[in-house]
């Protein structure tokens, strides 16, 4: 399903197109109006915790905020307020906060930084959680796993993993799994890679 924001459509929230599946099993029960008539059936729905796809959206939208150097106060009705920063790490703490995914670089140490160069196209920040626990279902899955190559140890013993955004080709290369709807790891195929950089294409052409 898709995941977008638009404010005239969705007033305010992020929503995602509803499946055909979702569409038939909402009208096959019950979906009909005053006099046996079909009501209208909508064809997004709100993300909210609850939705399939919030455990994969925690883990986007968390790595772009520990993954930033930018920041955006709150105003006193909890409202966005004043973005500081880089233009495109503003916007990806602000679709965070229009996502209702709070920032979680608060419970998090960073330990290391590798700044965004036009060589490597990429940032990747390291960093353990305060107390332990991650903020999010991905990234304690993530720390969890073991590593076959290193005798089937754990990959971070501490909890700490690295955090990476960049250009999707420079990201992609280098993935062999991607995050499913439950927050697991699953193996990115090489079809998956390539719909994944169709998709960014025509964003990178509209500027997004």
């Amino acid at each position: 399903t898709g995941v977008g924001y638009d404010i005239k459509k969705s007033g305010g929230y992020l929503v995602r197109s509803a499946s055909m599946e979702e569409l038939t099993r909402e009208h096959s029960t019950g979906g009909n109006g005053a006099g046996g008539r079909a009501s209208p059936r909508r064809t997004t729905r709100q993300v909210t915790e609850k939705c399939m796809e919030f455990n994969a959206l925690s883990a986007l939208f968390g790595t772009a905020s520990i993954c930033n150097n930018a920041s955006v106060s709150q105003t006193d009705d909890d409202d966005i307020g004043m973005p500081m920063g880089q233009p495109t790490e503003m916007a990806l703490l602000i679709g965070s906060a229009k996502a209702n995914i709070p920032d979680p670089r608060p419970m998090y140490h960073r330990l290391q930084e590798i700044p965004f160069s036009s060589d490597r196209k990429r940032m990747e920040v390291k960093c353990r959680p305060v107390g332990g626990a991650h903020s999010y279902t991905a990234f304690t899955l993530s720390a969890r796993r073991h590593s076959p190559a290193n005798g089937d140890a754990p990959i971070s013993p501490d909890g700490s993993l690295y955090f990476v955004k960049g250009m999707p080709e420079s990201i992609l290369g280098e993935c062999g799994t991607h995050t499913a709807a439950d927050g697991s790891a699953v193996p990115l195929t090489e079809l998956g890679r390539s719909r994944a950089l169709a998709q960014s294409r025509p964003m990178a052409a509209c500027g997004l």
